[in-house]
């Protein structure tokens, strides 16, 4: 089972023995196999997104956790993600052999990049200040930005290892975490040559390309390109003084 993500949502396909492979549409947050069924689950950057958007009290001026959220916020979010994250596990669960293997890679957080510094920024936050300006320009209404929360939560590690140990149907043999930088994607042989702008623009197209169906449905299509734009120019600046990077969790685990 190989998932892909699109706000909780996904197709799974699965492949045998005989290459023949198979779409099913519909939630990872529920039942997507037969019982017993599968050997082995590979889900890739697709649990931190959330099924739904938590409640929570006003985020002012923000569109995820950040520095300036009331605590609630946070509570809220992890709340959320730990009702997702056992959900998916019961799911699996019961589509799995005994002794089945399932890998996990997960977009997280550590406490080195927690936005605990005063001046380190997640580049959620960056986005958010980007829509904070086109606020006070006049580009975006105000009700829309305070109206507006991300549905997903990057964990701890520590946090995927509770939820897991909670839930009680699987076993952790492995859990290992890395950092990508933002810039990633561009070849090592060209990211020497390149102006500050031009890393930003690489760095906020992966963030469009996860995040452009949902933002343009909030705040409308026509104003997408601008946003991006803007955030592109906002994303070089900051990684010119510091460095961006996302944390990644890969944990393994055995079907009890």
């Amino acid at each position: 089972m190989i998932s892909t993500p699109s706000s909780g949502h996904c197709q799974a396909f699965v492949r045998n023995s005989r290459s023949t492979i198979a779409a099913m549409p519909g939630s990872f947050y529920g039942r997507l196999f037969p019982p017993r069924s599968l050997h082995f689950v590979h889900s890739s950057y697709s649990l931190h997104w959330l099924s739904e958007v938590p409640e929570i009290p006003l985020n002012k001026g923000n569109i995820y956790v950040a520095k300036t959220s009331p605590p609630g916020v946070h509570k809220a979010y992890f709340n959320q993600f730990e009702k997702d994250f056992t959900a998916f596990l019961r799911s699996r669960s019961d589509e799995m052999i005994p002794g089945g293997c399932m890998v996990l890679t997960i977009y997280g957080r550590d406490e080195n990049n927690d936005s605990s510094a005063k001046q380190s920024h997640t580049i959620w936050e960056l986005l958010g200040m980007t829509l904070n300006n086109m606020v006070l320009e006049g580009l975006i209404e105000e009700s829309k930005l305070d109206s507006f929360n991300l549905p997903i939560y990057v964990a701890l590690a520590e946090e995927v290892k509770d939820v897991i140990r909670a839930e009680r149907s699987f076993t952790i043999t492995r859990l290992e975490s890395f950092h990508a930088s933002w810039d990633s994607c561009i070849d090592d042989r060209c990211r020497d040559t390149m102006d500050k702008y031009t890393k930003g623009k690489y760095a906020a197209k992966q963030v469009r390309a996860a995040t452009e169906a949902i933002l343009a449905r909030h705040f409308g299509d026509e104003i997408v390109d601008v946003m991006f734009q803007r955030f592109s120019i906002k994303t070089g600046e900051y990684m010119e003084t510091f460095k961006g990077a996302f944390t990644n969790h890969v944990v393994s685990m055995i079907k009890a």
